[in-house]
């Protein structure tokens, strides 16, 4: 009866910390994944939007020492480019950045960390299981014609001026 006892107040525990790290997990991936796109729209460098994503993740992630990114930062050409930066607890961050044309481009960035096991160890046969998280972010996609279209980047990402500028009268007839 102990044993079952101790068997799951060490699957609660344990259990309970997968799920928040889970959780930190794939907040950190996530907002990787907006800086990227965030970055890449205000400025147009994928090295700039890749720096972004991995100093996002490991913010969320309070991992304060720099990652190993090989191999390196860049911008993808007919295919796409995958960086794969590791940090020095083992926790892996990858993006894969396309191009995709009109469709704008695209960040898809996963992350795996393994979790050390404090109880439930010994219901394992001694291995840490993996945790894994994944997000997209698109940036400048045509996915949707829109009803207007403002081609000048005046005025957006935070930079100065007005994309479209309306001047005169005229009537909408809506059916």
């Amino acid at each position: 009866m102990l044993t079952v006892l101790i068997g799951m107040a060490a699957l609660a525990i344990d259990g309970s910390r997968a799920y928040a790290l889970r959780r930190d997990l794939q907040a950190a991936v996530d907002a990787g994944g907006l800086a990227a796109a965030d970055k890449l729209q205000q400025t147009g460098s994928y090295v700039s939007a890749e720096q972004a994503a991995t100093a996002s993740f490991g913010a969320n992630l309070r991992l304060y020492s720099a990652p190993a990114c090989a191999p390196g930062y860049g911008s993808p050409g007919g295919a796409p480019f995958t960086v794969t930066c590791t940090y020095s607890d083992g926790t892996v961050f990858r993006q894969v950045v396309s191009t995709m044309g009109p469709q704008g481009s695209q960040f898809v960035i996963s992350a795996n960390r393994s979790l050390q096991l404090q109880f439930a160890r010994i219901l394992t046969n001694g291995s840490s299981p993996t945790l894994t998280a994944s997000a997209t972010g698109n940036v400048n996609n045509l996915r949707y014609t829109p009803a207007l279209a403002a081609l000048n980047q005046a005025g957006c990402g935070g930079a100065g001026g007005s994309a479209i500028a309306l001047a005169g009268s005229g009537t909408l007839n809506v059916n």
